[in-house]
């Protein structure tokens, strides 16, 4: 069995879950959609996320030690995070570059996804078997959302379709952000715990 500094886990995952908030907030309140004809207000969402990403993405690689995913994480969020702001940035009749940006983002992201979460339910096969289990889940569920982003962006010439497909990329979405947000925070709690009763064995080495 790895031996994992649990404490450590257990710091950062608290760091991260407080991240999402903000984040969630953020891409609510100062969406294109709701802020309307408000490009100041537009910039700014764009530009916190963008932060909000890069700082999540310092708190991944701090995990490395543990597991060398979360270095590809940490490194492929950054990426994601700015790939974003810029297809953000691009004016609506460049359409053709914003769904090539689209495509390169979803495939990062999906890679993003086989690393972050299977490294997280490593971390927690010990503390929490269950919600080891939870992550492998939540990494379905992001494939799923990675699908339907993908699917809508073929459909411009169904609208019926292409509705139902982004309805269902903003449910997933929604789906995936309230199942991190617990399980960072589930995950921050059970690390600490499980390092108060047991810590790391002396004898053993962190996750690869």
């Amino acid at each position: 069995m790895k031996g994992y500094d649990y404490a450590k886990c257990g710091k950062y995952y608290r760091y991260l879950f407080l991240m999402v908030i903000p984040s969630l907030i953020i891409g609510v309140v100062l969406n294109k959609r709701i802020v309307g004809n408000h490009p100041a207000l537009v910039t700014a969402g764009i530009i916190l996320r963008a932060v909000l990403s890069i700082v999540c993405s310092y708190f991944i690689w701090q995990l490395r030690t543990e597991d060398e995913r979360y270095s590809k994480a940490a490194i492929l969020n950054v990426c994601i995070a700015l790939l974003t702001a810029i297809q953000n940035f691009l004016a609506p009749e460049q359409y053709a570059l914003r769904i090539i940006l689209s495509l390169v983002g979803l495939a990062l992201g999906i890679f993003y996804a086989m690393n972050i979460y299977p490294a997280n339910a490593d971390v927690l096969s010990q503390p929490d078997p269950n919600l080891s289990a939870k992550w492998l889940n939540i990494k379905k569920y992001y494939m799923i959302m990675a699908g339907a982003s993908c699917a809508s962006m073929v459909l411009i010439f169904a609208p019926f379709l292409l509705m139902v497909a982004a309805l269902a990329v903003v449910v997933m979405a929604l789906v995936v952000y309230i199942m991190e947000l617990n399980s960072f925070d589930r995950s921050s709690r059970a690390c600490a715990l499980y390092a108060e009763t047991v810590g790391r064995p002396e004898d053993e080495t962190p996750g690869n």
